[in-house]
């Protein structure tokens, strides 16, 4: 019964998604995994993860597929963060960001759109379920990837405003960071 629980736990903390991993630690096989694809009780979200419900994936298993993807570790950052954090508006359709360490070989995804951080071992919410980026980097992320410095510094004062983010916490960000996309726009607003 144990382990019925154990399973039970982690399809509910993982949002119903599982890796090719889990499943065959649990003794399922790559035909048994192909067999409830074939019948279209499971979906296949990445390679080697799947969705264990027929119907669409809701957000949460959108993202935990989005990390479990990333097999070397991985945070939800970007509008997907803005998202959790409640200051950026949900909008459907819109691709899972997340960010992995620098020089990370993460592979390309449907739907996912993989960035990197040289800052990763400070950019997360300790302890965070899912994993993903503090306020005040979520909104350093935002802000450099904007088109241009105007918009730049317009996201900066917008986000940090919404998300409630001290000015201050924002310019020791941007040091920590130093990101080399309109830095100077959103340091010094130039």
């Amino acid at each position: 019964m144990d382990d019925l629980d154990d399973w039970q736990r982690l399809l509910r903390d993982q949002h119903g998604v599982v890796t090719r991993a889990q499943l065959r630690a649990r003794g399922i096989t790559d035909h048994a995994i192909q067999a409830q694809l074939d019948a279209e009780r499971w979906q296949r979200l990445h390679d080697g993860v799947y969705v264990t419900y027929s119907g669409p994936p809701t957000p949460e298993a959108r993202w935990t597929g989005a990390l479990l993807a990333c097999r070397s570790g991985a945070v939800l950052s970007h509008e997907t963060a803005g998202e959790l954090h409640g200051f950026v508006k949900p909008e459907r359709g819109r691709p899972v960001h997340v960010t992995v360490r620098y020089g990370c070989s993460a592979t390309r995804l449907d739907g996912v759109r993989v960035h990197r951080s040289r800052a990763f071992a400070h950019i997360g919410v300790e302890g965070s379920d899912p994993p993903v980026t503090s306020r005040v980097h979520t909104v350093l992320d935002l802000a450099a990837a904007a088109p241009d410095g105007k918009e730049a510094l317009r996201r900066a004062h917008q986000y940090a405003l919404d998300a409630g983010v001290h000015p201050l916490a924002l310019a020791r960000a941007v040091e920590l960071r130093r990101p080399t996309r309109h830095r100077r726009a959103i340091w010094y607003g130039t």
